[in-house]
């Protein structure tokens, strides 16, 4: 069995790794390829994108629904703009993973992505990381931040692979109100004492340089992913994205 590496999320001098969420193919291939390259320029250690679907879960909001739904990327350019950028956390909806199978699309991420992350809750979870792990990619553990106990972060540790991410869901859905920062670093510090070498990373509802600034803060904190907020300025064009980004990178860095 193939064992996942763990994605260096956090750029050296940052004090917070900065994930942007894409959707590839949106607004165009073109505009997206070169949002990436605008992106890349300040924290280009990572990417988490959204594979093509026809389905997507109850926790995506109209945003990022709407983006999937008027993507033009399809499996093949999603991998080819993945393999140049690696490692990636890659979100998969039911309708990426009904269309091929699981062991098929898993077959086809490997060698492009280092962690999948679903956006459902399915039954045969452990299936989806063993058969991940053979492929040598490793499966994102969601958790929410609020209330998660020493006793569910204990589970947590004992059952994560070495290097594992843990995603911490700061808001219900996405780009809902996120939770305190007192909160993330609560949930945080529990995992981190259990397991330092999880990487922890928190996500939903992140959408404003504060929020980064805030989250920088805290030591057993690894990196933030930002997406709806980030999504939205695809569409204003690349100058728009590119300068919200770097906004929350500066803060991320604490340079600003």
């Amino acid at each position: 069995m193939m064992v996942p590496r763990s994605p260096p999320l956090r750029m050296p001098g940052a004090r917070l790794g900065l994930v942007p969420f894409t959707v590839p193919g949106w607004p165009s291939n073109a505009g997206y390829r070169e949002a990436l390259e605008r992106i890349a320029d300040r924290q280009p250690a990572s990417f988490e994108f959204a594979l093509p679907s026809d389905r997507w879960s109850f926790r995506t909001n109209e945003a990022i629904a709407r983006a999937l739904a008027g993507s033009d990327a399809d499996l093949g350019a999603v991998l080819q703009v993945a393999a140049r950028y690696r490692p990636n956390v890659a979100v998969v909806y039911e309708g990426s993973a009904g269309t091929q199978g699981r062991a098929a699309l898993l077959a086809r991420l490997a060698g492009a992505v280092d962690h999948i992350m679903l956006e459902w809750e399915p039954e045969t979870q452990t299936c989806w990381a063993d058969e991940a792990a053979r492929h040598g990619i490793g499966l994102v553990t969601i958790a929410e931040a609020d209330g998660l106990s020493a006793a569910k972060a204990g589970d947590i540790g004992r059952t994560a692979p070495p290097g594992a991410i843990v995603y911490l869901k700061c808001a219900d859905t996405t780009a809902g109100t996120a939770v305190g920062t007192g909160v993330v670093r609560a949930a945080s510090e529990r995992l981190k004492a259990c397991r330092e070498d999880l990487f922890v990373m928190a996500g939903f509802g992140i959408r404003e340089p504060d929020q980064v600034r805030a989250l920088a803060a805290i030591d057993t904190l690894d990196a933030v992913a930002v997406g709806t907020a980030l999504l939205d300025r695809f569409t204003q064009g690349v100058d728009a994205v590119a300068a919200f980004y770097g906004a929350l990178s500066d803060a991320a860095e604490g340079t600003a």
